[in-house]
């Protein structure tokens, strides 16, 4: 499990909710 998806998840879910 690299720490690259995990971080990649995290910029998503915080652009997600900048988004809405």
């Amino acid at each position: 499990m690299p720490i690259t998806i995990q971080v990649s998840q995290t910029v998503r879910n915080k652009l997600r909710i900048g988004l809405h």
